[in-house]
C-alpha cells in the first residue's frame, strides 16, 4: 500500500514539474496587462483596476511575448470574476504579427452590474494565459 502511495506521490511531482516546464516554454506568453480609462499610444494613461458605471471605456491593454516570433492570435475577454478563468474560445480575438513582442488593446464597456471582474488573455486554442482582476462600481 505504501509503494502505491509512494508512486503516486512521485508522479504527481513529476506532472506538476512537466506542466510548469510546458507553461515557462509555451510560444506566447503575457508579460503585462495594464488596465485603465483613457489610452494615448496605445497604452492606459491612468492606470486603475477600479472603475465606474459612469466611465467612458474600459481598456485592458496587453504585452506579449510571442518566443516563436510566427503570426498568431490571442484572445482578450471582460467576464464576472467566479472561480478561476475557465479555458474556451471567449473574447475578442487580436491577430499578431511575425515578431517575438506585441501589444495590443481591448475596449470594453463598464455598463455592466457592479461587482468583480476581469480581463481574461487566452490563447487561439482557449488556454489562459493570464488575466486581469479589476471592480465596477456605481
Amino acid at each position: 500500500m505504501h509503494r502505491h502511495a509512494a508512486r503516486a506521490a512521485v508522479v504527481a511531482l513529476l506532472t506538476t514539474f512537466a506542466g510548469l516546464a510546458l507553461a515557462q516554454d509555451a510560444p506566447v506568453s503575457v508579460t503585462e496587462i495594464v488596465m485603465g480609462t483613457a489610452i494615448e499610444g496605445g497604452v492606459p494613461t491612468s492606470p486603475t483596476t477600479t472603475f465606474s458605471r459612469s466611465d467612458p471605456a474600459i481598456y485592458c491593454m496587453v504585452r506579449i511575448q510571442n518566443r516563436t516570433g510566427a503570426e498568431g492570435s490571442i484572445r482578450i475577454a471582460f467576464e464576472r470574476a467566479e472561480g478561476e478563468p475557465s479555458p474556451g474560445a471567449r473574447g475578442r480575438e487580436f491577430q499578431f504579427p511575425a515578431r517575438s513582442r506585441y501589444r495590443t488593446v481591448s475596449r470594453g464597456t463598464p455598463n455592466r452590474a457592479p461587482g468583480a471582474y476581469r480581463c481574461v488573455v487566452r490563447s487561439s486554442e482557449g488556454a489562459v494565459l493570464s488575466h486581469q482582476d479589476f471592480s465596477i462600481t456605481e
